[in-house]
């Protein structure tokens, strides 16, 4: 209601700042995210077994989100992140027709990374994460230590770092 409906990826980046705000989360790491669930009496994640998936956010009104325990810390931290941002998306109306599977004016491809980066963002914040990229320059090393200053993954980390840090980088993830 405050800011209007959501259209673009700064509306995404302007919700994470209202939980921030409402929370009183700052922006020193890591993110306490239980103080977002206090402020909105939203409960805890319950941590759950999902086969092929990180997480669920299966009643929006109640705010009843599910995560994959088998998931490492880092990437449960990211997922409750991401399905916070689904709480967003979840108040935008539906598709019609055609476009039924469009959540607000968004196809679902384009929800989940903007809920990705919403995460990223709330985990992550900007203001406080450039300055400590600059500090210490784009590297993998760098990754791996923002990483643990911020409790994220590495991978998490990487992308964000790439996404806001100086120059055009690209993060590419291998696997046997």
């Amino acid at each position: 209601k405050r800011n209007g409906t959501v259209t673009s990826a700064e509306d995404i980046l302007q919700y994470v700042e209202f939980l921030r705000e409402q929370a009183n989360l700052g922006v020193t790491p890591p993110i306490e995210l239980g103080r977002v669930y206090t402020k909105f009496n939203i409960p805890d994640p319950e941590r759950v077994a999902l086969p092929n998936q990180q997480g669920l956010l299966i009643n929006p009104e109640r705010g009843t989100i599910l995560i994959n325990e088998n998931d490492r810390e880092t990437r449960q931290r990211f997922t409750e992140a991401h399905e916070l941002v689904e709480l967003l998306f979840s108040a935008l109306p539906s598709g019609r027709g055609w476009a039924a599977r469009r959540i607000g004016p968004f196809k679902p491809s384009v929800k989940e990374r903007l809920c990705n980066e919403g995460a990223a963002e709330l985990l992550m914040p900007r203001v406080a994460f450039l300055p400590r990229v600059r500090e210490v320059g784009i590297s993998f090393q760098s990754g791996r230590q923002l990483a643990s200053e911020y409790a994220v993954s590495t991978t998490s980390a990487l992308v964000q770092m790439s996404r806001v840090g100086p120059g055009r980088h690209a993060v590419v993830l291998w696997r046997m």
